[in-house]
């Protein structure tokens, strides 16, 4: 049986990240007895960060389309989560990378994580998926999946006092300093969406699709 381009590379992908969640795994068994860490703490650690979700997103995603379950999602679900993924990296190397440097099962994660993951999706979303005008309206619409972990992650904070994000950490920032940069990082998500959107419809043109 041949298989095509496209789907080796989505069966490709899902074998990475599936390497990525593995080491993940070996990553929260590492730390539990540290400090007296538990497993529900470490897991707890493990799912307080924005690359978790938006990488399990990827993740299942690739899942779903080796095994041809996602056929009848919309272009738009392709470029939103293009939105997603290229803030984690570009956020990632641009202003957090400098802060550790990881080792061991932990270079693994970061590497698959920040860094190929998401090229790799960037890669699919241009030769693999299909490409019809976009609204720009649906950058603000993309927000909600960052709001909705943004609410989740102060929640975690101000009762844990652990702060994935340390500039959005009320323990040590003002509060004013916090909501500045809780906005600017929704503000970011609507500028990303809008040049992903920008970049889909002028592939789009190029190519002479119409709206489906």
């Amino acid at each position: 049986m041949n298989i095509s381009i496209k789907k080796s590379y989505e069966i490709f992908c899902t074998i990475i990240f599936a390497i990525g969640f593995i080491f993940q795994f070996l990553v929260i068994q590492e730390r539990v007895g540290i400090d007296g860490m538990t497993w529900f703490q470490s897991i707890a650690k493990t799912l307080s960060y924005m690359t978790i979700w938006t990488n399990i997103i990827l993740f299942v995603t690739f899942i779903l389309l080796t095994f041809n379950k996602i056929n009848h999602f919309k272009p738009s679900y392709f470029s939103a989560l293009l939105t997603y993924i290229a803030i984690v990296g570009v956020v990632y190397h641009v202003a957090l990378a400098h802060l550790w440097t990881p080792t061991g099962y932990l270079l693994v994660t970061d590497r698959i994580f920040h860094t190929y993951g998401p090229l790799l999706y960037l890669i699919y979303w241009l030769f693999f998926t299909k490409k019809t005008p976009l609204d720009y309206t649906l950058s603000l619409k993309w927000v909600w999946y960052p709001t909705v972990y943004t609410i989740f992650f102060m929640i975690l904070g101000l009762t844990t006092h652990n702060y994935p994000y340390p500039i959005f950490n009320l323990d040590t920032l003002p509060f004013l300093t916090v909501f500045r940069n809780l906005f600017m990082n929704l503000m970011t998500y609507i500028v990303f969406g809008a040049i992903i959107i920008a970049t889909n419809n002028f592939i789009s043109k190029r190519k002479g699709e119409v709206v489906a």
